[in-house]
């Protein structure tokens, strides 16, 4: 055969139509198969990732995700110790609420931020981490300077009338109580030096300016002696009394304070 007659030949073939049965059966067989691979299930695993080629799910995934990473790094900011990256950012979000508290307030937060950087340092000790060490008895001693200056400016405002602070607050005095016995356990632990005595000064001048500790003592004791006592309530009598007579009248307060 020519090439000029396969020419023809093929010329021929295009006037070829199919039956019209032969057509409807393969449209029905291609739909049939179209169906059946919308109903198989998928050919690779399940991924997580496949969520967020939902466009209606997009917003409200990366949202969640979002919420899901700063809590993360919010738990694991609040759990760095000195001497950690991330503690600047612990130390940040410490001094912005300190800042937001009134001035009624300070003192005690003041106080609660300075428990705070003890328990750090028992932390560092009990684990013996060394590169720790020294950054946290820094923050313990810049806690104690900063809670001596809140006492010593409400101090201030109370004598200047400037404060409507007139209540002792008990919570305070036991969180001082354990701050002092924090220190002392902790200056035996590692034979260091911590200087409290400027905040211990400090919050003993609060108090003074809140109350005449000598007149409500006394005043104290002569209605306990009216009363009906337990032996236990006498012993505590008997040793405010002795403070009274010695005019340790701040201790015989706070042992009052704290018996009642």
């Amino acid at each position: 055969m020519t090439e000029q007659q396969l020419i023809q030949k093929i010329k021929e073939l295009k006037q070829i139509k199919p039956k019209q049965e032969w057509v409807i059966l393969c449209k029905e067989q291609i739909l049939e198969k179209a169906v059946d691979v919308r109903h198989q299930p998928f050919s690779q695993p399940f991924s997580i990732l496949d969520i967020f080629r939902v466009p209606l799910l997009k917003p409200a995934i990366l949202s969640i995700t979002c919420v899901m990473v700063l809590v993360g790094v919010f738990g694991l900011v609040q759990n760095t110790l000195p001497g950690d990256t991330l503690y600047t950012a612990k130390k940040a979000t410490e001094q912005a609420q300190f800042n937001l508290t009134s001035k009624q307030e300070k003192p005690k937060m003041a106080l609660e931020l300075t428990n705070e950087k003890l328990q750090e340092l028992s932390i560092v000790a009990e684990a013996n981490l060394g590169k720790n060490l020294a950054p946290a008895i820094k923050e313990v001693e810049q806690a104690y300077q900063a809670t001596a200056q809140a006492y010593q400016l409400a101090t201030q405002e109370i004598n200047q009338k400037v404060s409507d602070i007139s209540a002792i607050d008990k919570e305070q005095i036991e969180m001082y109580k354990e701050v002092k016995e924090q220190n002392k356990r902790l200056e035996q632990t590692l034979a260091v030096k911590m200087e409290i005595s400027e905040l211990d000064e400090s919050i003993n001048s609060y108090y003074d300016a809140l109350v005449d500790y000598k007149a409500l003592v006394e005043q104290e004791i002569t209605a306990l002696e009216n009363q009906t006592l337990t032996t236990e309530q006498e012993q505590v009598l008997n040793e405010i009394q002795q403070l009274f007579d010695k005019e340790k009248y701040d201790q015989a307060f706070e042992k009052l304070l704290l018996s009642q």
